[in-house]
């Protein structure tokens, strides 16, 4: 058995088909003002454009090949190699160094920060020193010691 019968197979009783048959004609007494027939004013405005999508921190931009640590989560600490990044996309393939595991990870690019190592050569990507490059000669984790979107490089620059 049905519970929803529709189409041809409805059948309204005698007493459904009087009440339609009486019913009022619209007005604003019978009906909600949504239902009521609108001024052609009314019909032409149209509707704002929906608002601007807000945008969310999606963490660093990454490439293949970039070496990362993850900052925070179960997997804090964890540094690998990033295998694949989608432009845009919320999380990157991670393939893991220094554990014993098998196949790359998917995490997300809010929980990891790129990772660099005495000796390095890197370029700076934002701040006071936007565009610079050189060899990195010391690592300053900060106050609380640890990897984060905060850490600093104190780099040799190479004119």
């Amino acid at each position: 058995s049905t519970a929803f019968v529709s189409g041809s197979d409805v059948r309204p009783t005698e007493h459904e088909l009087t009440d339609w048959r009486n019913a009022p004609p619209i007005s604003e007494q019978v009906r909600p003002e949504d239902d009521l027939p609108k001024s052609k004013e009314e019909e032409e405005e149209k509707m704002p454009p929906p608002p601007l999508p807000v945008k969310k921190d999606t963490g660093p931009i990454l490439q293949d090949g970039e070496r990362v640590i993850v900052h925070s989560g179960d997997l804090k600490n964890l540094r690998g190699v990033v295998s694949k990044a989608v432009f845009g996309s919320p999380t990157v393939l991670v393939q893991p160094r220094d554990v014993d595991v098998k196949g790359d990870l998917s995490i997300s690019t809010t929980r990891l920060c790129k990772y660099f190592e005495i000796g390095d050569y890197v370029t700076v990507l934002s701040g006071d020193h936007k565009g610079d490059a050189g060899h990195v000669e010391k690592v300053d984790l900060g106050p609380q010691n640890e990897w984060g979107s905060h850490v600093t490089a104190h780099i040799l620059a190479s004119d």
